[in-house]
């Protein structure tokens, strides 16, 4: 048997429907899938038997427009792997997907020339500092 969404329709419908960072239609079903607009493209499937999981699904996908459509099958893993922590809250989930999805920095080796360099740049007529990509 299917469970209720929580507008009582028993049949499957989209619930929300988000732009992607690169301008893909993301959509939200009521049995936890994630489809482009037409349905047809699935990218992942979050936990929807209770009101507390459909409430962590809406949670995670107003994340949505900051990825691209390419990223969201993995953001979906990511936030079921994050939501079995033990006392996992949709705030602490949404910091442990971000900390996963996000590729650690490196820093500058000691003597590199940084990417930007201080300058003077004319602004009209008011002369301050800027920050000046240099190539």
């Amino acid at each position: 048997m299917m469970n209720a969404c929580s507008c009582g329709e028993l049949k499957s419908h989209v619930i929300i429907r988000r732009s992607t960072a690169d301008g893909a239609i993301a959509c939200l079903w009521s049995d936890g899938y994630v489809s482009n607009r037409l349905g047809a493209s699935v990218v992942g499937k979050f936990e929807a038997k209770t009101d507390r999981q459909r409430e962590s699904m809406r949670a995670a996908f107003e994340e949505v427009g900051l990825l691209d459509w390419a990223e969201l099958p993995r953001f979906v893993r990511e936030w079921k792997r994050a939501r079995k922590l033990v006392g996992a809250t949709d705030v602490t989930a949404r910091a442990e997907v971000w900390r996963r999805m996000t590729p650690p920095t490196k820093a500058a080796p000691e003597g590199a020339d940084s990417l930007y360099r201080e300058s003077s740049c004319n602004m009209g007529t008011h002369d301050r500092p800027s920050l000046i990509r240099v190539r």
